[in-house]
């Protein structure tokens, strides 16, 4: 295993591939791009792989052996075939941040009964975007539970990786919004099964089409929560 490999292993984004780290005193650059081979439009939901322009986004993440992490990512604009719609690809944090989903909620569980100010000194952050963090995840949190509570169709789907076609990541949609409500990291049927289950029975009960492929994990985890003619 090279160095490039360990540090993604270690950055464990596995939407990322990992193409250079350079080791400062006090920070990490890891220079990286996209392993997807595709893009979901956010429109029609059709996979995109027609790609219009490329960009650097510098990423704050989690630290590594208390130094700072940044992800300098070259990421793609894909152009729908279907629909004409212009979109940037998504990875697993807000393509308008700067920082990653995992060190967001970091900052939104450090942000928890304490003076924002706290944060900002303690991650080296300015104010502006510990607080902007702060309230989109509060509200969030809401607008999750909100969004999953009128789901009546869901769908999910796949997006293969660049190293070879038996890697996958799923995506959960609702069908009506066309909203990505989320990327489980297990398809198997157990962890599906799981999954949809701690939604709570008013979610499984609720469901009146549900949408996927023939692979059997997805067609058995939906026979097990939900409760539908079709199945």
């Amino acid at each position: 295993m090279d160095m490039n490999q360990v540090y993604e292993e270690l950055l464990g984004l596995k939407e990322l591939q990992v193409n250079q780290v350079v080791v400062g005193a006090t920070q990490i650059e890891v220079y990286c791009e996209s392993r997807l081979v595709e893009g979901y439009c956010p429109v029609c939901l059709q996979k995109c792989n027609c790609v219009k322009q490329t960009y650097e986004r510098k990423v704050k993440d989690l630290s590594i052996s208390g130094k700072e992490v940044w992800l300098y990512i070259t990421s793609r604009q894909y152009v729908c075939k279907d629909c004409n719609r212009h979109f940037y690809e998504q990875f697993s944090f807000d393509p308008r941040e700067s920082v990653t989903k995992r060190y967001a909620e970091r900052l939104y569980d450090l942000s928890q009964g304490v003076e924002l100010q706290y944060v900002v000194v303690r991650e080296n952050l300015c104010w502006q975007t510990v607080n902007r963090i702060f309230q989109k995840y509060a509200r969030k949190q809401v607008n999750l539970i909100n969004a999953f509570a009128r789901v009546s169709r869901p769908g999910i789907d796949e997006i293969a990786l660049k190293k070879g076609h038996k890697h996958y990541i799923a995506v959960v949609v609702d069908l009506d919004t066309g909203q990505v409500l989320d990327l489980p990291e297990d398809r198997s049927k157990q962890a599906l099964v799981k999954y949809f289950q701690a939604k709570g029975p008013d979610f499984c009960a609720q469901i009146k089409l549900f949408c996927s492929d023939m692979w059997e994990g997805y067609l058995n985890a939906a026979k097990k929560c939900f409760l539908m003619p079709s199945l």
